[in-house]
């Protein structure tokens, strides 16, 4: 199992949380922020009445992230600490701060780790197993111009910044991330920086399938060509891999999924294996050769902002019931696939 311990800063750890007794209503989370979890904007809430809710103190938020995982980890060593004859495979943990693996995976000693498989613990909701990513890449898109006098430019100046946005304006429009979802796949411009001489652009590429992930970057480079008649060189293009897509090397281990759906199941809960529009750092490990889906924390409303994150209590103790019956399900597991 992986989970985050947090950033690593020297501010002092404050508490960020509080706990009540839900008895139905809106929850007030900031107020003089505006911040409040309402029945209207949030009607899964009536679902928690007379439950007791974990949620910001509004000081900060919540930081679901770094702090279940960890408390799951310690409550099952207590629990098989306590129970020496429950047979269970060999359990690891591994903590991180937050985005380490994201940023330095290389930092992370796989061989030290010594799992064949694993789980991280970052999902959101109950029953959702995060089986699926992005594949991604960066392009740095750099067009070259040719600079002139203003005044007697005609026939001369080539500006960049112009052959730029030009180029961007080609990208197609219906697949930007404002106007895709589920597994569509876009182009992302983040970046521009130039001047006549030079522009550059960095340009995120997402999509689910490996071969059309392939081929949205072969459109790009199809455009830079558009540009020679500029001069050679005009445009070039440099793609940084980021992650890919992790289904296909858990599809080769069905196992690692099926196991941890069984152990939801034996404790009453619906399993869901879900695509990610984006990436955890589980699909880093997996392409590494240890497949590692993202396993839920039973925290909810976290899309909505990082203040409205909220844990029922009795979800995190579901959770941590199915991870150590994962552990022991886990014990007879002979192969991956």
């Amino acid at each position: 199992f992986l989970a985050h311990y947090g950033p690593l800063s020297d501010e002092p750890i404050r508490p960020g949380w509080r706990l009540l007794n839900y008895n139905g209503g809106d929850i007030v989370i900031k107020k003089e922020a505006g911040i409040r979890l309402t029945l209207e904007d949030f009607p899964d809430l009536h679902r928690l009445t007379g439950k007791s809710l974990l949620v910001s103190d509004g000081r900060q938020p919540l930081a679901l992230n770094s702090r279940v995982g960890v408390a799951m980890m310690w409550g099952i060593l207590d629990f098989f600490a306590r129970r020496p004859e429950q047979p269970h495979a060999e359990i690891r943990f591994a903590l991180t701060p937050e985005g380490l693996i994201a940023r330095h995976e290389a930092h992370f000693d796989i061989e030290r780790f010594g799992a064949d498989y694993a789980y991280v613990l970052e999902a959101p909701g109950l029953g959702t197993l995060i089986t699926e990513c992005f594949n991604a890449a960066t392009a740095e898109v750099v067009m070259r111009g040719r600079a002139a006098f203003p005044g007697y430019a005609q026939g001369k100046m080539v500006n960049a910044i112009k052959l730029l946005t030009n180029f961007i304006d080609g990208l197609p429009r219906d697949e930007s991330p404002e106007r895709t979802e589920g597994h569509q796949g876009f182009y992302h411009p983040v970046m521009t920086t130039g001047s006549v001489h030079e522009a550059s652009a960095l340009i995120l590429i997402r999509d689910f399938g490996f071969e059309s992930f392939e081929v949205r970057k072969s459109r790009l480079r199809a455009m830079a060509e558009d540009y020679e008649h500029y001069g050679e060189g005009t445009c070039t293009i440099e793609f940084v891999p980021e992650y890919e897509n992790m289904g296909r090397v858990l599809s080769r281990s069905s196992r690692v999924i099926k196991t941890a759906m069984r152990a939801c199941r034996s404790k009453g809960v619906t399993p869901e294996a879900s695509s990610l529009r984006g990436t955890t750092d589980g699909a880093r490990l997996t392409a590494k050769g240890v497949p590692c889906p993202a396993f839920f924390t039973g925290s909810l409303f976290k899309e909505a902002g990082a203040y409205y994150e909220t844990l029922p209590v009795h979800f995190l103790e579901k959770t941590q019931s199915i991870l150590i019956e994962l552990a022991i399900e886990s014990a007879g597991l002979k192969t991956l696939s």
